[in-house]
C-alpha cells in the first residue's frame, strides 16, 4: 500500500463508472471492449457513463439497447453530470479524460487500458498524468506491456500496477450451446481481410459453408457484432485478436491468421506463443492462398477435437467476470495515494486532448463509410451549433453585464 493511500471497497451495484474511448463507430477492438465492459457493469447494477470523441452507427445501435449513457467529450451536459455525481471508477482508453476529472480527480479510482504495444493511440499521451492517476495500467498481452515498458513509456511506475488484461470474453461465450455442422461452418472475422485469405475463399467454399464478418462490404463482409451463438454455431473461425478468445471460450476451433500473418491452427503447441502477442498473428509468416487452403483442410478435424479441451482449460483465463473479480480484489487491496497533478499537467493534457478530438472527427469523416459518416456530420453540426450558441450567449452577457 502506498503512503497516504486509503483502502476503499466499491459496491458496484450502487456505483458510478465512467468508461472512455477515442471513437465509437465501427465494430473494432477497443470499441467492442468498451461495449462489453459497459454491458457487464450495467448488469452488475452500476450507473455507466461512456465518453468518446465521436459517436455514431453502426455500434451506436448496440449502445442504444443498453441502460448506459454516451456523451461526446465536449458535451456541456457531461461536465454538469460529473460534477453532480463524480464516478467511483474511471476506465480510460486512449487517455480520454473529461476536463472535470483532470482538474479534480477526487476519490475516483483510475484504470488505464492499453490494447496494443505498437499502435500510437494506445501509448500514454502523458506519462506523468497516467502515473499520478492510475491505480492499475492494463495491457492486452505480455508483448504489449514489454514493448511499452522497454520504450520508456512507464518509467517511474510501480511495476506491480502494470497488469495483464487479456481481452477477456463475456461469459455468454463460455455458456453458448454448440452445434456441429456438416458441411463444416466456417467464419472469417476481420476488418482487414488479407488478399491471400480472400483469394482462398473459392477453394474453401468448395468444402465448407463460409461467412464473412467485418467492415469490408466491398469484399462481401457483414459489418455487425459477432455474438456468442454465432461463434458456437461455427466449427472453426479464421481470425485474430479478441475473436480468438471468443472462440476458445465457446469451444470453436481457431485458425489464427490475418494481415500480420499467423501461426495457423491454435493447438497445444502454439497457444502459448500466440497468446503472448494477443493472438495478433505477429511473428509468424504469411502464406499463399493455396498454402492456406491446404493447411486449413489438413488440420480442421484435429483442431475441432482440440477446441473442446481448450474450452474447459481456458474459460477462467478469458472470462470477463473472473478477470473483473481479480481486478476488483487488486484495486481494493492496493489503493493508490491521492494524485498530485500540477497546473501545467492539467493544461497540457487538456490542450492535447482538444486537438485529438478535432483530429479524430476529421479522421472519421475521411475514412467513414455511409453508415456512420452522416451520423458524424449530424453530430458535428449539432455540436457546432451548440458551441456557437454558447459563444453568442457569453458575448451577450459581456455586453449587457448579465450574470453568467
Amino acid at each position: 500500500m502506498e503512503a497516504d493511500a486509503i483502502a476503499r471497497s466499491i459496491d458496484w451495484s450502487s456505483s458510478r463508472v465512467l468508461i472512455t474511448q477515442a471513437h465509437l463507430l465501427r465494430f473494432m477492438g477497443s470499441e467492442i471492449a468498451t461495449l462489453e465492459l459497459a454491458e457487464f457493469l450495467a448488469d452488475l447494477g452500476a450507473d455507466v457513463i461512456v465518453v468518446t470523441h465521436t459517436y455514431g452507427a453502426p455500434i451506436r445501435h448496440e449502445f442504444d439497447r443498453l441502460p448506459v449513457r454516451v456523451f461526446e467529450i465536449d458535451d456541456p451536459e457531461l461536465e454538469a453530470e460529473l460534477q453532480n455525481r463524480p464516478p467511483d471508477l474511471a476506465w480510460i482508453h486512449h487517455h480520454v479524460i473529461p476536463e472535470t476529472l483532470v482538474r479534480d480527480p477526487g476519490a475516483c479510482i483510475f484504470v488505464f487500458s492499453h490494447m496494443s504495444g505498437v499502435t500510437p493511440g494506445e501509448l500514454p499521451m502523458s506519462t506523468r498524468v497516467e502515473r499520478e492517476l492510475s491505480s492499475a495500467s492494463l495491457f492486452v498481452s505480455e508483448e504489449a506491456r514489454e514493448l511499452q515498458v522497454n520504450a520508456g513509456s512507464f518509467a517511474g511506475f510501480v511495476e506491480s500496477r502494470l497488469l495483464i488484461w487479456p481481452n477477456p470474453a463475456p461469459d455468454s461465450f463460455a455458456s453458448a450451446v454448440r452445434s456441429s455442422q456438416r458441411p463444416h461452418r466456417v467464419a472469417i472475422i476481420s476488418n482487414h481481410i488479407p488478399s491471400e485469405v480472400y483469394d482462398a475463399l473459392p477453394a474453401l467454399r468448395e468444402h465448407y459453408e463460409v461467412d464473412l464478418f467485418g467492415s469490408q462490404r466491398e469484399l462481401g463482409a457483414n459489418p455487425r457484432r459477432v455474438t456468442a451463438d454465432e461463434i458456437a454455431r461455427c466449427d472453426a473461425v479464421i481470425t485474430i485478436g479478441k475473436t480468438v478468445q471468443y472462440a476458445l471460450s465457446a469451444g470453436t476451433a481457431v485458425y489464427c491468421y490475418d494481415h500480420f500473418g499467423g501461426p495457423g491452427w491454435i493447438t497445444a503447441e502454439t497457444i502459448g506463443s500466440a497468446s503472448r502477442v494477443n493472438f495478433s498473428g505477429r511473428g509468424a509468416p504469411r502464406r499463399s492462398a493455396p498454402e492456406l487452403v491446404a493447411d486449413f483442410r489438413g488440420g480442421i478435424d484435429h483442431a475441432i477435437r482440440d477446441a473442446v479441451r481448450f474450452r474447459s482449460d481456458r474459460v477462467a483465463q478469458y472470462s470477463l467476470s473472473a478477470r473483473w473479480e481479480a481486478l476488483d480484489q487488486f484495486l481494493t487491496s492496493q489503493p493508490k495515494a491521492a494524485p498530485k497533478l500540477t497546473r501545467d499537467d492539467v493544461v497540457s493534457h487538456l490542450n492535447t486532448q482538444m486537438a485529438l478530438t478535432a483530429y479524430v472527427r476529421q479522421w472519421t469523416l475521411a475514412r467513414g463509410d455511409a453508415d456512420f459518416a452522416q451520423e458524424v456530420i449530424n453530430a458535428l453540426s449539432v455540436t457546432f451549433r451548440a458551441r456557437i450558441r454558447r459563444r453568442a450567449m457569453r458575448a451577450l452577457r459581456r455586453v449587457t453585464g448579465a450574470p453568467a
